[in-house]
């Protein structure tokens, strides 16, 4: 397909920069709660807050607990080394 070349190199370079960047720091949780209700209420509310960070530095994680545990919603920022 035409673009398609050059969508992959896109993705590729955006790939090579976020690894980069992330090589050297850690993700600190922002907000973790079992109900998901309450972590779209949370980012609905928090949403210009978190405008400030670059979209690759957010990240959503869902730990599934199956059936054993409840499922966790964590919102965590990186933060690079000094």
């Amino acid at each position: 397909m035409p673009g398609e070349g050059a969508r992959r190199e896109r993705e590729r370079r955006r790939a090579r920069e976020r690894s980069a960047r992330h090589a050297s720091g850690r993700w600190e949780i922002l907000f973790e709660t079992t109900d998901p209700a309450e972590m779209r209420a949370h980012r609905a509310r928090e949403r210009d807050r978190l405008k400030r960070y670059r979209e690759d530095d957010l990240r959503l994680d869902v730990l599934c607990g199956r059936l054993e545990q409840d499922t966790w919603y964590r919102l965590s920022v990186f933060v690079p080394d000094p």
